[in-house]
């Protein structure tokens, strides 16, 4: 795989991220609530979405020559996985307009897609207002505020990892390195390094 500038990363995930607030406020007033209603989000662009039995964590499959489609989710996941997978496979129903089905192999495309996940589930503005004081520091978040933020996480009905990497994303976290803690946000902050590390 060739090597891409993570400046061009993080741009395309801010990209992806304010699409979804677009997308967001072209729904009806009630599906913008939190935690956002996802199945009634896709039903209204014609998108159905059914829990199956599944290798992978989802799919989308796209109607062909008209809007909609259907998102597979597996039935094995835990409930917050299957809900972020829906969001992930709007992602590409609002990106990758030329694939009939999504494939594996679109690195930059999933990475989108999981920012896009990340906004929609968890709104820039929203979490700005209730992750305080800013800018966060990492060691802080998880030595400090583990409690606040598994609150915040229930709150959005995300992972801890989720969570995390949108006050990434959103640049309220300044210093994200690799720490050494048995606690569940330690090991979420390690989680989220180590897939950056690996995806660059």
């Amino acid at each position: 795989m060739p090597k891409i500038d993570e400046t061009t990363i993080a741009d395309r995930r801010r990209e992806a991220a304010a699409f979804a607030q677009d997308i967001i406020q072209r729904v009806p007033r009630q599906y913008q609530q939190i935690p956002r209603n996802l199945m009634a989000i896709a039903a209204h662009w014609d998108i159905r979405v059914a829990i199956k039995d599944l290798e992978i964590d989802g799919i989308f499959l796209r109607k062909v020559g008209q809007d909609g489609g259907h998102i597979l989710v597996a039935r094995r996941a835990p409930r917050i996985r299957q809900r972020f997978t829906v969001a992930h496979e709007l992602g590409h129903y609002f990106h990758d307009t030329t694939h009939a089905i999504d494939h594996p192999g679109r690195w930059i495309e999933e990475r989108e897609a999981d920012a896009f996940a990340s906004a929609l589930l968890i709104p820039p503005d929203d979490l700005v207002h209730r992750a305080t004081p800013q800018p966060l520091m990492a060691w802080f978040v998880a030595e400090q505020q583990t409690h606040a933020i598994t609150e915040l996480a229930r709150y959005y009905a995300v992972s801890l990892q989720t969570l995390l990497q949108a006050l990434v994303d959103f640049g309220l976290v300044e210093d994200l390195v690799p720490w050494v803690s048995p606690g569940p946000v330690w090991r979420a902050w390690e989680r989220l390094r180590i897939s950056q590390s690996v995806s660059q």
